[in-house]
C-alpha cells in the first residue's frame, strides 16, 4: 500500500529513509529490492505520524531486531500496518482510541517475534470501540491497559501468542473480554477486574464450529469482581463451549487467582475435553471450578476457600485429586452429577451424567449446617453417575460428610472425617483428622491426625500433594496433603504479591 504524504496532496514521497538495525544501518530500499519507491513512501508516512524507529536500547532483549516508539493512534496503526519479525514496538504514555479492530496480521518467529509493548514506565491505554486483534504468529502484547468497548482477539490463525502483563477493565458493552482462538497460545500475569454485565473475562475457543484452540496455557493471572447478577453466563474463565465439547483442547489453567467471581456459578467452566485445571485459587467467590461438559478432564491441587464455592463434576473418565475446599457455604462443596443424558453425542447442553469418575485424596471441610461435604447423583435427575470412586478424602461438615443420593457401581473407599453420612454403609470413617490451618489459612493435618499414613489406595495418578510433594508408595496419607520434609513446589494460597502484581 502506498501512504500519501502530508502536506503534498495528490503526490507519494520518493525520500529515501535509513533503519537502524542491529549494528547496521540499511536503507529501505536496500530492504524493499523492486519495491523501493513504495518502501521508503511507507517509511516517510511513519515518521509523519509520529513513529520513531532506533536500535534497542541496552538491556533489550537481543531479539529485537527493531525498536519502534509510537505516541498515538495513528502512528500504531502505521508502525502495525508494516511490522515484520524482530519488531518491537512500544507505545508511550496516554490514550490510543481505536474506532475499528486494529489487526495484526504480520507474524515473528519464534526467535523474532512481533511485540507490542508499553515503553518502560508508560501506561498506554486501548480506548474506543475498536480492539486489537492478533492473526499473525509469534505475536506478544505486553503491558497494556485495555479499557475498550470490543473483545481483545487471538483468532484461530494465530499461533503462539502471547498475552502478558495487560490491564483489562473493558467497557461494559464487550461482552467477552479476550478471545483466545490460536493454538500454543500464552495468557500470563494479565489482570482482569471489574465486569457486571453478562460474558466472561477469558474465553477459549476455536476457529471452526467443531474446533478448539489447542495447547493454550493461562497461568499467574488475576479474576476479579465478576458482579453479573443474571442466573447464566458470567463465568470468568471458559474453556469451549457444549457444542464443542467432544473435542480436545489440552488447554492448562494453572497458578491464577480468582477473587470474589459471583457472576456465575461456574468461575472455571469447562466445555472440552483433555484440559487440566490445576493449583488455582478461588477465594470468597460464588463460582465454582465446574467440568460441565467435555471428558477426561483434571481439576489437581486447586484451593477454593470460603463464598460459596466448589467443584462440580460431568461427563465422563473426569479426575479431581489433590483439592482443597474449605470454609464453603454451599449446599454441595463437591458435587458429581447426574443428568438428562449419558454419553452425549449430540454437543447438546444437557448436563451428562458423570461415568468413571476418581475423586480422591481432596480435603473437604466446612463447618455449615446446611451443607454437604461431597454429594453423589441427584434424586430429580433421569440419569445418574456410574462408575465413581471417591477414595482417600477428608470430609468434614456440619451437617453432612457425604450423601450418596443416586448412582450405580459406587465405590467408597478410605474416607475419613465428621459429619453424618447417607446412603452407603462403608468407605467412610469418623475419624479425629486434627486439621489447623497454616500460616496461608489453609487446612493441614497436625501431629497425631487419623489421616496421616491411613490411606487405602495406591492411585498411581495421585503420585505427588498439593504442595508438590512425592507421596510415599504405601502407607500414604489421606486428604491432599501428605506431611512431609520434601521440598515444596506449592504451599500457599495465590494472592496479588505472588502473582508479582502492585
Amino acid at each position: 500500500m502506498r501512504y500519501r504524504t502530508p502536506g503534498t496532496p495528490g503526490h507519494f514521497a520518493r525520500t529515501m529513509v535509513a533503519f537502524v538495525i542491529g549494528t547496521s544501518v540499511v536503507t529501505v530500499a536496500g530492504l524493499a529490492g523492486a519495491g523501493a519507491a513504495d518502501a521508503a513512501a511507507t517509511a516517510v508516512a511513519r515518521a509523519t505520524a509520529g513513529v520513531a524507529v532506533s536500535t534497542a536500547p541496552a538491556g533489550r532483549s537481543a531479539v529485537a531486531l527493531r525498536t519502534v516508539v509510537v505516541g498515538s493512534a495513528a502512528a500504531l496503526i502505521a508502525a502495525v500496518a508494516v511490522a515484520r519479525p524482530g519488531d518491537r514496538i512500544e507505545m508511550g504514555a496516554g490514550a490510543y482510541s481505536l474506532a475499528v479492530p486494529l489487526k495484526i496480521n504480520a507474524s515473528g518467529t519464534v526467535v523474532a517475534p512481533i511485540v507490542i509493548a508499553a515503553a518502560v514506565g508508560a501506561k498506554p491505554e486501548i480506548r474506543g470501540n475498536g480492539t486489537l486483534e492478533v492473526n499473525g504468529s509469534y505475536v506478544t502484547i505486553d503491558g497494556l491497559t485495555f479499557t475498550n468497548a470490543d473483545t481483545v482477539r487471538i483468532t484461530s490463525t494465530a499461533t503462539h501468542a502471547k498475552v502478558t502483563g495487560n490491564y483489562f477493565h473493558l467497557a461494559q458493552a464487550a461482552q467477552n473480554w479476550l478471545q483466545v482462538a490460536g493454538d500454543d497460545a500464552e495468557i500470563a500475569r494479565n489482570q482482569f477486574v471489574g465486569k457486571s454485565t453478562a460474558g466472561v473475562f477469558l474465553q477459549v475457543i476455536g476457529g471452526a464450529a467443531s474446533a478448539m484452540a489447542q495447547r493454550v496455557l493461562v497461568h499467574h493471572n488475576y479474576f476479579a469482581d465478576h458482579s453479573f447478577s443474571g442466573s447464566n453466563g458470567g463465568e470468568a474463565i471458559r474453556v469451549g463451549v457444549s457444542a464443542r465439547q467432544h473435542v480436545v483442547s489440552a488447554t492448562i489453567i494453572e497458578d491464577n487467582l480468582l477473587e470474589r467471581v459471583n457472576g456465575d456459578q461456574e468461575a472455571i467452566s469447562v466445555k472440552s475435553s483433555g484440559n487440566v485445571i490445576r493449583r488455582n485459587t478461588i477465594r470468597d467467590s460464588k463460582g465454582t471450578i465446574t467440568l460441565r461438559h467435555g471428558a477426561e478432564n483434571l481439576v489437581e491441587g486447586n484451593l477454593l476457600l470460603g463464598g460459596t464455592t466448589g467443584i462440580r463434576v460431568f461427563g465422563n473418565d473426569q479426575t479431581v485429586i489433590n483439592n482443597v475446599v474449605q470454609d464453603s457455604t454451599r449446599n454441595r462443596l463437591i458435587e458429581v452429577g447426574g443428568g438428562d443424558v449419558r454419553d452425549d453425542r449430540a454437543n447438546a447442553d444437557d448436563h451428562d451424567a458423570a461415568d468413571r469418575v476418581l475423586i480422591a485424596f481432596n480435603t473437604v471441610v466446612t463447618s455449615s449446617k446446611t451443607s454437604t461435604a461431597l454429594d453423589i447423583g441427584d434424586p430429580d435427575d433421569h440419569m445418574h453417575p456410574d462408575a465413581v470412586t471417591v477414595a482417600d478424602n477428608i470430609l468434614i461438615s456440619g451437617r453432612r460428610a457425604a450423601d450418596q443420593d443416586r448412582g450405580t457401581n459406587l465405590a467408597w473407599v478410605g474416607n475419613l472425617g465428621a459429619g453424618s453420612i447417607v446412603g452407603f454403609t462403608t468407605g467412610f470413617r469418623v475419624a479425629d483428622t486434627r486439621l489447623s490451618k497454616d500460616s496461608g489459612g489453609v487446612y493441614r493435618p497436625t501431629t497425631g491426625s487419623a489421616a496421616t499414613g491411613a490411606a487405602i489406595g495406591s492411585w498411581a495418578v495421585v503420585s505427588l500433594d498439593q504442595d508438590g510433594q512425592v507421596r510415599p508408595v504405601v502407607k500414604r496419607s489421606v486428604g491432599a496433603d501428605e506431611p512431609s520434609t520434601d521440598a515444596a513446589t506449592h504451599i500457599e494460597p495465590a494472592t496479588r504479591l505472588s502473582l508479582g502484581l502492585a
